[in-house]
């Protein structure tokens, strides 16, 4: 019997060598049945070659707009016009290119009315059972909160043909339950644990700065991968002069997540500016070494760097001083943001000053982190030893 086909999909083709000996670098590709086709993004450009998918998908399906049985009409057909007419003009259209390439391999050849029950479960088992492209060494598979994500813009792309094509009786998609939201933090020692392990080896020097900018601030990690030495249209920066932490970029669109401007706290603020002189001296030095070369470095910009320059994904770093730290695996880089709310609500900081200062909704900082602030229902522990 033979194999089902897979759908399209992403595959990265491993380095290899071609018949002159010749090394040729790790390579995204997309594989649709016998056919393979090079995007040009290398190993790290994951973000890349999902959008060179989602141009591709648009490309090769362009459905009838008057479709409108479920019956006739492919769910690959529906998510093409989602990522061709929509994805493009969202912030962050990269996220559904993350989510198109799994539902596009799952849902090939199905069409729109075997969207039910059933088959959505059958895709939470499917997508839970796949290992993290990404991951390197750790047995890591994809959590139920991402497949019901990618489930959430599937109903999201239905939705859309539905209103701009009328379908006719637009399935609802069944999302697994929502995982309960992360609670890990870091205590003192654990953070201080983490610091020394990454200043021990010089390769993770950039990760003591990502600690010590989302402890201090609580800036989401994507952010803070984004931040530079000036102002910046595609991400935030630090004014030092005004000591001041701008967390988005003039050009970058207003998000459902906050990215409000925030004061720099003294002790980071004194981080910053050793950290800003020694990116200026190792820019002049490179500028130095390249004076009489044809090609060459451009100055590193990014706060957080390695080998002066930008990173894409702090994770291998982040894994290995995790590790050397004693740490778990559930110590993620969004953990600086966790601690940083739970130290602020430890020391009694305002809610709503506290959230202001995070970006975080008042009443989501209360829920979540609120148990950790001292006053904390303590009118109603008074109460039981008030004698009365």
């Amino acid at each position: 019997m033979p194999r089902p086909a897979k759908g399209i999909r992403l595959w990265l083709r491993r380095e290899r060598r071609d018949g002159r000996g010749r090394v040729r670098p790790a390579v995204w590709i997309i594989r649709d049945g016998d056919k393979q086709i090079v995007t040009g993004c290398g190993r790290d450009d994951r973000e890349g070659a999902q959008k060179a998918l989602s141009e591709y998908l648009a490309e090769i399906y362009r459905p009838d707009a008057g479709q409108r049985d479920p019956s006739k009409l492919q769910v690959n057909d529906v998510l093409a016009v989602y990522g061709r007419e929509v994805a493009p003009s969202v912030a962050a259209p990269e996220r559904i290119g993350f989510a198109l390439d799994p539902l596009a391999e799952f849902w090939a050849g199905k069409s729109i009315d075997e969207v039910r029950g059933g088959s959505c479960r059958a895709y939470l088992t499917w997508r839970t059972s796949q290992k993290w492209k990404s991951a390197k060494t750790a047995e890591r598979f994809v959590g139920a909160g991402t497949a019901r994500r990618e489930l959430e813009c599937l109903q999201a792309a239905i939705n859309y043909y539905a209103a701009e094509y009328r379908m006719q009786n637009v399935p609802v998609v069944t999302l697994p339950e929502k995982p309960e939201g992360r609670e890990r933090w870091l205590t003192r020692a654990e953070a201080a644990a983490m610091l020394r392990a990454a200043y021990r080896n010089p390769d993770h020097h950039h990760i003591v700065r990502f600690l010590l900018i989302g402890l201090y601030t609580g800036t989401r990690h994507s952010a803070i991968l984004k931040l530079k030495w000036m102002p910046s249209i595609d991400g935030g920066w630090v004014d030092l002069d005004a000591g001041l932490l701008y967390r988005r970029g003039t050009g970058e669109r207003r998000t459902k997540k906050r990215q409000p401007t925030s004061r720099i706290p003294p002790r980071l603020l004194f981080w910053l500016r050793r950290w800003k002189a020694a990116d200026e001296a190792a820019n002049a030095l490179r500028a130095e070494e390249d004076k009489d070369k044809i090609e060459k470095r451009p100055p590193c910009l990014h706060i957080v760097s390695w080998a002066g320059k930008s990173i894409a994904k702090e994770r291998r770093a982040w894994n290995a001083v995790r590790q050397a730290a004693g740490l778990g695996s559930e110590v993620t880089p969004h953990v600086t943001r966790h601690t940083a709310a739970t130290w602020l609500m430890q020391r009694g900081a305002d809610i709503w000053d506290a959230a202001g200062y995070l970006g975080m909704d008042a009443t989501t900082l209360e829920r979540t982190y609120g148990h950790h602030h001292p006053d904390y229902q303590k009118d109603v522990a008074a109460r039981f030893s008030s004698g009365r």
